[in-house]
C-alpha cells in the first residue's frame, strides 16, 4: 500500500506548468486568466511559472565563487577605467599649461625667434606677420587644451 501511494505521489507534480494572462477585450474589461477568450484586443504575459519550486523559472544560481570571481572582475575593470581616466586628464592638464606657458612667451616677447638659418647657423626673428601667425597658432592650442 505504501509503495503505491509513493508511486502515484511521485508522479503527480506539485505545480502545474502555467501561464497567466492579461486579457482586455473589446469593452476594457480585464480578465486575468491561463488563455485568452477570442474577441481579446490586447493580451500580455503576467507570469510564466513552471514545474517545481518558483525559483526554478528564474535565472540559474551561481556559486558563491562565481559571483566573488564577477565581482571582482567588474571591480578591477572599473580601477583600470578610473586610472586611464586619471592619466588622460593629467595629460590633458599638462597640455594646457605648456600650452599657455607658449602663449604668454609669445605675445610677451619684444623678438621672437623662429630658429637658426641652416645654411649660415644665423638667429632667425619673426616679422610682424609671422608673429602673428604664430601667435594665433599657440591660441589655438590654448583652446584645444584647455576646456
Amino acid at each position: 500500500m505504501r509503495l503505491l501511494l509513493i508511486a502515484t505521489l511521485s508522479c503527480i507534480s506539485t505545480t502545474a506548468p502555467a501561464q497567466i494572462y492579461e486579457c482586455i477585450d473589446a469593452t476594457g474589461k480585464i480578465e486575468y486568466t491561463q488563455k485568452c477568450a477570442p474577441g481579446t484586443i490586447r493580451q500580455r504575459e503576467v507570469a510564466k511559472t513552471g514545474g517545481g519550486s518558483p525559483d526554478a523559472a528564474g535565472q540559474p544560481r551561481s556559486s558563491y565563487h562565481e559571483q566573488e570571481h564577477a565581482f571582482r572582475q567588474r571591480q578591477f575593470e572599473r580601477d583600470a577605467q578610473e586610472r586611464k581616466e586619471l592619466a588622460a586628464a593629467q595629460t590633458a592638464a599638462k597640455k594646457c599649461t605648456a600650452s599657455r606657458a607658449h602663449l604668454v612667451s609669445i605675445e610677451n616677447a619684444r623678438r621672437v625667434k623662429g630658429g637658426n638659418d641652416p645654411k649660415t647657423g644665423e638667429a632667425h626673428y619673426l616679422d610682424d606677420n609671422e608673429r602673428a601667425s604664430v601667435t594665433q597658432t599657440a591660441r589655438d592650442a590654448v583652446s584645444a587644451y584647455c576646456k
